[in-house]
């Protein structure tokens, strides 16, 4: 499924591009897709947390994911500004998988297809972890987040999802 050098095309979310394949970080997050684990990636700016999720992406939509089931919020574009808080953020997720059937016969990879729920940069929102919380207790879908705030992990969040997260650090890539 990954090469180490390889690169992927990633044509959801963004303009199709090249990337280099952050394998270990890919390999490392897939452990946890589909377990009712928060996955946070978190890193200085400029470390490629972004392209991870969005590779991370990419290979769902591989393995059978329909698109309809990935919301990706990127907060650093304006696209998602209005998503302020915890509520706003809940009540986009809610509207955005309404009508999804969490099963399936069109793929066959997958027998049920669950909500996938990526943000980027979730630091912007104001209490998102209530959110989050929440998209776990509700069973709204997979959550993945990043971001560059070395606060991220407050002990709010600690307290809000004890033992329901796993931290991911993301490092620069480096050229050998």
């Amino acid at each position: 499924m990954w090469s180490v050098l390889s690169t992927l095309h990633i044509s959801n979310c963004c303009a199709t591009t090249k990337y280099v394949a952050r394998n270990r970080y890919i390999k490392k997050i897939w452990n946890f897709i589909d377990t009712p684990v928060v996955k946070v990636l978190v890193g200085m700016r400029r470390v490629g947390k972004s392209v991870i999720l969005k590779m991370l992406i990419d290979e769902l939509i591989k393995n059978g994911a329909p698109p309809s089931h990935i919301l990706y919020i990127n907060k650093e574009s304006l696209e998602f500004d209005d998503i302020k808080n915890y509520r706003h953020l809940y009540q986009y997720a809610k509207r955005y998988f309404a009508g999804n059937s969490n099963t399936s016969t069109e793929h066959t990879n997958r027998e049920q297809h669950h909500n996938y729920i990526f943000v980027d940069e979730i630091q912007e929102i104001e209490e998102w972890e209530k959110a989050v919380a929440s998209f776990s207790a509700d069973q709204l879908g997979d959550v993945i987040i990043s971001g560059s705030n070395a606060n991220l992990l407050s002990t709010e969040l600690a307290t809000l999802l004890s033992g329901r997260y796993v931290e991911i650090p993301i490092h620069p890539l480096i050229q050998y």
